[in-house]
């Protein structure tokens, strides 16, 4: 990493080490203890937005021992933790939570906020709509399909078939090109839809393997049923 290696407190209970950052495990009684001693050294602090004691103990912390110049606070995505966000970006710097709301009245998504040289600086990105998505591919997707079908004979392939003088090649290529510009421009937006579709489905880390079967299986029924009801 450009800062260095990254390194976390582990949470208690864990039965293996998560995927990521080095983990740095504690007792409960030392914890604080092991999070003061590795901020200190730290050249950059990556922060997740929450209301929990104990992160609420680490904002002072770090406020208390001018530290906020290497912070980087991170806003949870969710519509659900719009309070602990709120909550955060006041803790940060006074205004900050009038800040949040004006990015989401704006139509934007918060993503971190940083206070160098005492500077707040918030960043925000525009709010994607999965759904939204899902549909426009799909419409894509039947408009490809029908535009390709209905006006590929005249506009390629008879040019196609004239251009080419071998018979052989008449019976192998146009079908080939044929199929291929009918079949692949729609087949993509569809490709596409899936994990779009699947993105709307998941709620949060914790389910992802769940709710992104739930979007497989509910794909394969509609592709069983579709031909079936046909």
């Amino acid at each position: 990493a450009q800062f260095g290696p990254v390194v976390a407190l582990g949470r208690p209970g864990d039965k293996r080490t998560p995927f990521g950052a080095q983990r740095h495990y504690s007792d409960h009684a030392d914890w604080q203890q092991t999070l003061a001693t590795a901020a200190r050294a730290a050249q950059a602090i990556v922060l997740v937005a929450s209301d929990s004691p104990g992160v609420k103990w680490e904002y002072d912390l770090l406020k208390n021992e001018a530290m906020l110049d290497k912070v980087l606070l991170m806003f949870r995505p969710d519509g659900a933790h719009t309070a602990a966000n709120r909550h955060a970006a006041e803790w940060m710097c006074p205004g900050g939570a009038a800040a949040v709301d004006a990015a989401i009245a704006a139509g934007l998504r918060p993503v971190s906020l940083r206070f160098p040289q005492g500077q707040p600086i918030l960043t925000a990105a525009q709010t994607a709509n999965a759904a939204a998505g899902v549909l426009a591919l799909m419409l894509v997707a039947l408009a490809l399909g029908f535009a390709f079908a209905a006006r590929l004979p005249q506009a390629l392939l008879f040019p196609l078939e004239a251009a080419l003088a071998d018979p052989f090649l008449r019976v192998i290529v146009l079908p080939l090109v044929a199929a291929l510009l009918v079949v692949l421009p729609p087949a993509a937006c569809a490709g596409y839809a899936l994990p779009l579709a699947c993105r709307l489905l998941v709620r949060g880390r914790d389910s992802v393997g769940r709710d992104f079967g739930l979007g497989l299986a509910v794909n394969t029924a509609g592709s069983v049923a579709g031909p079936l009801l046909a």
